[in-house]
């Protein structure tokens, strides 16, 4: 466990759709993720059959798990949906790793390849991941020796550069996209996001939530607590490794104590320690 000292939490009024807690939490909405997915890949969705804000896939034990920002379901597609704000520098090999886990998670042991169903990854970014200045990046497996010929493997990944002139897109995925770039909202859609980020800006529990959220993202969002156990474990170093979280563990809570923005139960859970070590520290800190 890893505190991220130079990352500072946005205050919750701040907060817009680009921002990964409110992204989540709007998403949750079926019509909204749906419309949402439509209005990026020029399509119809009849209807989704599940949504889930921050689904962790792990496949086994001594594999890297993945956390996605939204996934959704409908008949015949996964939908993977991710946002960020910062620079990605291994985007390639990240979609990557991320399109094989989606295929081994829905694939049962002994079902024919062709229950696959397509699998769409949308990537979002304020910034240019990519670097060649382009509004969107859409790639599927081409045959290089004749690019008419594609694999059609059934899986795409689509990059959104907020960054670059939106000129040559769809006046759909514009209308979003400048919503998303700039908070201003111009079409029926747009609007109907707007005032779903006002009404969770006006929901305290949303709001203690969000604490709680980034909380989590500073100290655990690499789960850091797995990777170092299994490092350990590889290594022969694991005993080191715990003694070192569970210190800078309470630090952190002994911090959050001083906030008072949560209780002692959930400084307990976000932290991985026992209410009685964090009574202990309040007793200390007050």
């Amino acid at each position: 466990m890893e505190i991220d000292s130079q990352r500072k939490i946005k205050p919750y009024d701040e907060l817009t759709f680009c921002d990964s807690f409110m992204f989540y939490m709007v998403m949750q909405d079926k019509e909204i993720c749906k419309g949402v997915i439509e209005r990026l890949l020029g399509i119809k969705i009849r209807k989704l059959d599940y949504v889930n804000s921050e689904q962790t896939i792990m496949i086994d034990y001594e594999a890297k798990s993945i956390r996605l920002d939204v996934y959704a379901e409908d008949k015949n597609r996964v939908f993977d949906v991710e946002v960020q704000t910062y620079d990605e520098a291994d985007i390639g090999k990240r979609l990557r790793y991320y399109q094989g886990v989606l295929d081994i998670d829905h694939l049962k042991k002994g079902d024919d390849y062709s229950k696959l169903k397509e699998s769409i990854i949308i990537f979002i970014g304020t910034k240019d991941v990519i670097g060649k200045n382009l509004p969107r990046y859409t790639f599927s497996n081409i045959c290089h020796e004749d690019t008419k010929i594609n694999l059609d493997d059934k899986a795409i990944k689509v990059v959104y550069n907020l960054g670059a002139d939106r000129g040559s897109l769809s006046e759909s995925e514009r209308e979003l996209l400048d919503f998303m770039a700039t908070g201003n909202a111009e079409s029926n859609f747009t609007k109907k996001i707007e005032d779903m980020v006002r009404k969770l800006k006006k929901n305290e529990p949303w709001r203690k939530q969000y604490m709680t959220f980034e909380v989590f993202m500073n100290h655990m969002s690499k789960d850091l607590k797995a990777e170092a156990r299994a490092e350990g474990l590889a290594e022969g170093r694991a005993e080191g490794r715990v003694v070192g979280a569970h210190e800078k563990a309470i630090e952190a809570a002994e911090k959050l104590l001083k906030m008072n923005v949560l209780s002692l139960e959930e400084i307990a859970q976000v932290e991985g320690l026992s209410i009685e070590e964090v009574s202990s520290l309040a007793e200390k800190v007050n």
